[in-house]
């Protein structure tokens, strides 16, 4: 078959063509619209059983959307245990963030926010890692008062640490920030989604550590979504 020059030109320039739509594409600055739900691959028309227009569980751009204020407090946080944790323990955060009665917690209370605050104005750590860890810590007075010489900006030795007169609930944050910064399962997951083991305040405070653990303490600030 014989191909005119015209016609060999354009079966060149297409690709380059269509690979410079794809550059332009990728260089566009992502904004408050970009993020919106409508152009997620997950987003439908119609509304599921649970009325979201979401085929995914849990939204898989949280980090994407965070910087734009398109994402709740809820939001994160039923990422962040869907990504991380086993069936139990993600049925019971799922029914706590879901459940328009419910009051989520940032804090256990005024002194653990208090004392959070402050230690990340002294310790200035940089990973999230540690960041969940002195929040977990943090969350009991005395745990946090024996156990905070031992945390510094890049780590925190649990080896040299000592515990004396632990409450239960002390016990259990102990054993959380350990597994966080040794990615281990000492306190099992199934075990922290029993009602009767661990209180709904204090898993409120084990999942809060997660998603800081996975998004950062900027999930703090988020606004609790009062449509759940």
């Amino acid at each position: 078959m014989i191909i005119s020059r015209k016609e060999t030109v354009k079966t060149k320039s297409a690709p380059v063509m269509e690979f410079s739509l794809i550059e332009r594409l990728m260089a566009i600055e992502p904004d408050r619209d970009i993020v919106n739900c409508d152009y997620c691959l997950y987003h439908t028309q119609a509304a599921n059983e649970d009325k979201r227009h979401c085929k995914s569980e849990y939204c898989r751009y949280v980090a994407e959307r965070m910087p734009f204020g398109q994402v709740t407090y809820n939001d994160a946080v039923i990422a962040a245990v869907c990504e991380a944790a086993d069936g139990r323990f993600k049925n019971r955060a799922l029914r706590l963030m879901n459940n328009p009665k419910a009051k989520p917690l940032r804090f256990m209370d005024i002194f653990h926010r208090k004392q959070f605050g402050y230690s990340m104005q002294i310790i200035k750590p940089t990973d999230r890692k540690i960041v969940s860890i002195i929040y977990l810590l943090t969350a009991d007075v005395r745990l946090w008062d024996q156990i905070h010489f031992n945390v510094s900006r890049y780590r925190v030795d649990f080896e040299q640490f000592k515990p004396k007169g632990f409450t239960e609930k002390a016990y259990t944050l102990l054993c959380v920030a350990r597994d966080l910064l040794n990615n281990t399962n000492s306190a099992d997951l199934s075990d922290l989604a029993d009602t009767g083991v661990v209180e709904t305040p204090l898993f409120n405070i084990i999942c809060n550590a997660l998603t800081i653990h996975r998004f950062g303490e900027e999930i703090l600030a988020l606004p609790i979504d009062q449509k759940k």
